[in-house]
């Protein structure tokens, strides 16, 4: 494991923190020396500027290092446990919270990633705002319907989705539309109408459809090194649904011809997605990759980043994730009437299942996982939860018997 870090404490698992401290460094120069105009106008990406000014801080304490960024990483490593054990609270109730929380924060990859300086932290912290947000829409005991807060904080995080991983922003707009769908299937079935949430609806939905045509946002997305470059999340942008899946895929496979990335343990490298049969074809291969890769004959051999330890470990998390989506299973039979954890399934299919069809990289696709791992380890402990009152509900008759007896 030590082998796996520099001297910064940046490791090889994550290396596009290597790029990102170039980044981070010349920003805070800029920000010291400009001050906060140019420091904001400069094109950065948006994770980049914010840990620029985490640096900015702590730079004065400790020599140029990982640990001037960490104080960031743990703010975002809290609010994702924070969001996980709301979710939770909001689907059933304050154990299942804490059950879903303490597995997400003990799970060994995550963690490790959460300390890297990489843009996946702010990426999950937003996607789990916006499903926390429509989930409360489809909640009986709802306690953040129809506040602008939630609103606000909804429409923050599509924008911050849409700045840090353009590839999500198809995800994004699933979720918004699954929203409104069981939204309606509640207002019909309650024979009700939910002001709060329409007023959300209209809202988030006047903010996806504006977001993309608000071009001051495009330089949160791009570092300056890529200034004058087209990049393939702009090539796909206009390109039809199954078009931009095949381009975004072909960029993945593009990397193998690369030196550096000869090594990359891609699965289906040759496979490529020009129109929607091919998609139609390759739609139970790509969930079987998003829900149960990396497959069990990678586990021991021996990764190109990793090494054989970390692919250990990533097997050994993948059982683990085999059992959680058994869990997850048991909960949505179990709660099969509640539409927010029908919000939760969804997104997690919807999202796992775009990964497979996009990421041939199983280390990416190891790291985009985490926002649909969180929502998985939530129904998973609501699974729990229902079988441990399944259980105590048969050994109940059986009491009253045998004290009958006696």
């Amino acid at each position: 494991m030590p082998t796996q870090f520099d001297e910064n404490g940046l490791g090889k698992f994550a290396s596009d923190s290597l790029l990102y401290q170039e980044d981070v460094i010349s920003l805070t120069d800029k920000l010291r020396n400009d001050g906060v105009i140019p420091w904001f106008q400069a094109v950065a990406p948006l994770h980049v500027k914010f840990y620029s000014l985490s640096h900015f801080l702590f730079s004065p304490l400790t020599a140029p290092n990982i640990l001037t960024i960490e104080p960031l990483n743990l703010v975002y490593y809290l609010a994702i446990l924070a969001i996980v054990n709301q979710l939770a609270l909001t689907l059933f109730n304050r154990v299942t919270g804490v059950l879903a929380m303490t597995v997400l924060a003990l799970w060994p990859s995550f963690l490790l990633h959460t300390t890297q300086l990489l843009r996946d932290p702010l990426l999950i912290v937003a996607i789990l705002v916006l499903v926390l947000v429509i989930a409360d829409w489809l909640n009986k005991d709802s306690v953040l319907r129809g506040s602008l807060l939630a609103t606000l904080a909804a429409a923050f995080a599509c924008a911050t989705v849409w700045m840090v991983r353009l590839a999500m922003w198809d995800v994004v707009r699933l979720i918004l539309l699954m929203g409104v769908v069981l939204l309606v299937i509640r207002s019909v079935r309650d024979r009700r109408f939910f002001p709060g949430p329409v007023i959300s609806v209209v809202v988030l939905s006047a903010v996806i459809l504006l977001i993309p045509h608000w071009g001051a946002l495009k330089s949160q997305q791009r570092r300056e090194a890529d200034a004058g470059r087209t990049l393939i999340a702009d090539q796909a942008a206009e390109l039809s649904l199954w078009k931009r899946i095949g381009r975004r895929r072909q960029a993945f496979a593009d990397l193998k011809k690369d030196d550096s990335y000869a090594s990359a343990s891609n699965i289906d490298n040759e496979v490529t997605l020009n129109t929607m049969s091919d998609l139609v074809r390759y739609l139970p291969r790509a969930a079987a990759i998003g829900f149960f890769a990396p497959f069990p004959n990678m586990w021991f051999a021996e990764g190109s980043q990793v090494g054989r330890a970390g692919r250990l470990v990533s097997g050994l998390e993948t059982l683990i994730t085999y059992v959680i989506e058994l869990l997850a299973l048991v909960c949505l039979w179990q709660m099969r009437k509640s539409l927010a954890v029908w919000l939760l399934a969804f997104t997690v299919i919807l999202g796992l299942t775009g990964l497979g069809f996009t990421v041939l990289n199983i280390g990416s696709l190891y790291r985009f996982r985490y926002p649909f791992l969180a929502l998985m380890i939530v129904l998973a402990a609501g699974g729990i939860g229902q079988v441990l009152s399944w259980r105590a509900i048969r050994k109940e008759p059986a009491t009253r018997e045998s004290i009958v007896a006696s």
